[in-house]
């Protein structure tokens, strides 16, 4: 399934998304992670062996969402498998060019061995938008 193209472009700018997968117990994990988009398919990093990398080598369905920062009242979200995506020896420059979009600077931390690089395969994605009915204004009187 291709990606709509609100969804595409709130998954290409620079906002963070949130990636839930499936634990041991089929209980959901939801952690932030940097996302892009690459050939149509959502791509992100994270290391084989934190909680969700874990979990996706158990089970590889996922949903992620994401919130535009700019306005955060237009949103996407989608669902599919998460799979390797084995780009060798550019790995590292994938890494640090994520870095790089989401804080102008490269990756700060040493890419351990266990990072792995994941592209989703959106079986069911959604985009909503309520800018037209609501104005981000925190704080204000209710």
């Amino acid at each position: 399934m291709s990606l709509p193209d609100a969804v595409h472009a709130l998954f290409a700018a620079p906002n963070f998304a949130h990636l839930a997968t499936l634990g041991r117990d089929g209980a959901p994990y939801s952690t932030p992670i940097w996302a892009d988009v690459r050939d149509g398919r959502v791509v992100f990093f994270a290391r084989a062996d934190s909680a969700h990398g874990r979990n996706m080598a158990r089970d590889p369905r996922v949903a992620l969402s994401v919130v535009d920062l700019e306005d955060p009242y237009r949103a996407a979200r989608l669902r599919g498998r998460a799979h390797v995506l084995d780009l060798g020896p550019g790995r590292d420059a994938f890494v640090h060019a994520m870095a790089h979009k989401y804080t102008s600077r490269p990756y700060a931390d040493p890419i351990a061995d266990t990072v792995t690089v994941y592209a989703v395969e959106a079986s069911a994605t959604s985009a909503v938008g309520y800018s037209d009915v609501y104005a981000h204004r925190p704080g204000g009187p209710a």
